[in-house]
């Protein structure tokens, strides 16, 4: 993360946002999001890529088939209402959080589940 703050010129507050896991307001932050999204392999080529971020998530999700089934849908219905993003690809990092936040939210499982 503190690679990316420097890279795109995020604040410590745009940092504490994620940290309090909350989505940063500011356009630096949203880069922020991209660059932890592109390095994580949560994107790639400005889209979501949900393949690589069920890869990625192997070990949070430790063989939990229910709760990989609930990300699998997360994924889903945030790469439908995403598809391509937009051109900016900070803002569609943005897009893509508030997408996964509200939809985990939905399917019950919080930012530390």
């Amino acid at each position: 993360m503190y690679d990316c703050k420097g890279k795109v010129g995020a604040s410590d507050a745009d940092v504490q946002s994620l940290l309090d896991k909350t989505i940063p307001t500011t356009k630096e932050g949203a880069c922020l999001l991209e660059c932890i999204f592109t390095t994580s392999k949560v994107m790639k080529d400005g889209t979501l890529d949900k393949d690589a971020t069920l890869k990625t998530l192997e070990v949070v999700l430790k063989k939990d088939k229910d709760k990989e089934a609930k990300v699998t849908q997360i994924l889903d219905a945030c790469q439908k209402q995403i598809g391509k993003g937009t051109d900016d690809k900070c803002q569609t990092a943005k897009m893509i959080a508030d997408c996964l936040q509200k939809q985990g939210k939905l399917a019950g499982l919080s930012p530390s589940s």
